[in-house]
């Protein structure tokens, strides 16, 4: 029974090995979640909504490209909405059909603006780098890459010049938690399997269960199939020469 249950926990052992393994390589989820959008040719300027900034929790690595000229800054979404009014701009926003997603929507020039929010930006005011409406901005050439941390009611407005096509391609990455707290344990959990110290059929050591090479380890063989050669038993008392016996006389 005790040969049994070493195989039951050699068994165990290996899946427990192989299933913390599986977790840090095969079944381990990315580290970041993205999605994209595209901006159409001709626009000058595009918002990303507070929508799609939150599509997912934590920190927000926007990357733009698709224009030599890059800029991009975040503000309060009716502040950025004041200084697109009189402009027309894609709206890239979350879809939230189907899962995560991203949609985009071209929003036509719009005079009104809502009471309390900033004052409208002339028409003739194309440029949206420098204005005292944004919390931070950011520009570069060819590609550019923003890492972060917005929470509701901030969008991203970006362009490229005010007056060349904006960027066509807009990307948002999000960390993802892929942790595996279970792989660890697995791992170094299996070679102290609770059923791996009764495999021995004398009790006394699982190595016993291995038989020939591994029955040589077990500190006491009573009790194990020990299939070493064994040395012939010592005699249990001092043979006697012919002439050491008492004779007795006639």
């Amino acid at each position: 029974m005790r040969f049994l249950f070493a195989i039951v926990a050699l068994v165990l052992a290996g899946v427990m090995i192989v299933l913390g393994i599986a977790q840090r390589t095969v079944f381990l989820e990315p580290a970041t979640s993205s999605l994209s959008a595209t901006i159409a040719a001709d626009a000058p300027y595009a918002v990303i909504d507070s929508s799609a900034l939150t599509e997912h929790p934590g920190a927000q690595t926007v990357t733009l490209s698709g224009s030599d000229t890059l800029f991009a800054a975040y503000g309060r979404t009716a502040d950025v909405k004041a200084w697109l009014a009189g402009h027309e701009y894609v709206s890239i926003h979350s879809t939230d059909k189907n899962g995560p997603g991203l949609g985009s929507d071209t929003v036509p020039a719009d005079t009104d603006v809502p009471a309390g929010t900033a004052p409208v930006a002339a028409a003739t005011v194309t440029n949206p780098a420098g204005s005292d409406l944004w919390l931070e901005e950011f520009t570069g050439t060819k590609e550019l890459t923003a890492t972060v941390n917005l929470p509701e009611g901030i969008s991203m407005i970006v362009a490229s010049d005010g007056t060349n096509p904006a960027p066509s391609k807009v990307s948002i990455t999000w960390p993802v938690d892929n942790s595996t707290p279970w792989a660890g344990p697995l791992i170094m959990g299996a070679p102290s399997s609770p059923l791996s110290g009764s495999s021995c059929t004398c009790g006394h050591s699982s190595t016993c269960a291995g038989r020939t090479a591994l029955a040589a380890t077990c500190p006491r063989v009573h009790g194990c199939r020990d299939f070493r050669a064994r040395p012939a038993p010592s005699p249990s008392r001092r043979a006697r020469s012919p002439g050491d016996g008492r004779s007795g006389g006639p």
